[in-house]
């Protein structure tokens, strides 16, 4: 009877990761059991740990390495610079106009909170889904039955605010900030192409035209009683 015995194979490697495999197996009639074996050797080398993670999910728990110089994992919340910024509410009193998108005249003096004094106005700009203007169209307000005050007023994503990291921009948020520190009327045009003469707007989205009666330089407010402007959301 043929015999063969089991052989243990030891590799003692320091340098280099060894991969012994035999190849061919052959038995003699003495029962020797003779192996041709082909070597690989790949050079590795020791690379600490960034982080260890346990995986609670094997038993006994696996402990698997991310090793150093590893690209971060995709960031999938509380991520900085992409969270959107803080929504804004505006403050009591305040004249909020929204649902006018697509009208020509618009009046303050019929705004709620009615009139146009010392309190923000928050003009709601929404272009409706399946919008479509390739051409710039012109939002302008200006001094209605009042004296015409100096203004500031600003393009923005939030609501009474005139903090310009909310500001538009034209040519697609890279050009001129839409903010004017001292006016008696404004005007912002916008579009949904881009251009670098008006700000692109997504249609759906809601955005807003903030304006106050105040002098810029100093915050002090320039009316007293009654400013009312009247303007237009062309579409």
């Amino acid at each position: 009877m043929l015999r063969i015995a089991a052989v243990t194979l030891l590799a003692l490697c320091f340098v280099a990761a060894c991969d012994r495999k035999p190849t061919a197996l052959t038995a003699t009639p003495q029962g020797t059991l003779t192996a041709t074996i082909t070597e690989t050797v790949t050079t590795t080398k020791t690379i600490p740990c960034m982080t260890v993670t346990k995986d609670e999910t094997k038993s006994p728990p696996n402990y698997i390495c991310t090793p150093e110089g590893s690209p971060p994992p995709p960031c999938t919340e509380n991520c900085g610079g992409t969270d959107p910024l803080p929504t804004i509410t505006c403050p009591t009193g305040s004249m909020v106009i929204t649902g006018k998108w697509g009208e020509n005249t618009i009046y303050t003096s019929e705004g709620p909170n009615a009139p146009f004094n010392q309190q923000w106005l928050a003009i709601e700009v929404k272009p409706p889904v399946g919008w479509v203007q390739n051409s710039p169209v012109r939002a302008s307000w200006v001094e209605y039955i009042d004296g015409a005050p100096t203004r500031a007023a600003m393009f923005a994503t939030q609501p009474c605010t005139f903090d310009q990291q909310y500001a538009l921009r034209k040519n697609n948020g890279t050009g001129q900030v839409q903010f004017i520190q001292s006016g008696l009327g404004f005007s912002f045009d916008y579009m949904t192409a881009v251009s670098t003469s008006a700000v692109t707007l997504t249609p759906g989205q809601t955005y807003w035209i903030n304006a106050k009666n105040i002098y810029w330089a100093d915050q002090t407010p320039s009316c007293s009683g009654s400013c009312n402007m009247r303007g237009s959301l062309p579409d």
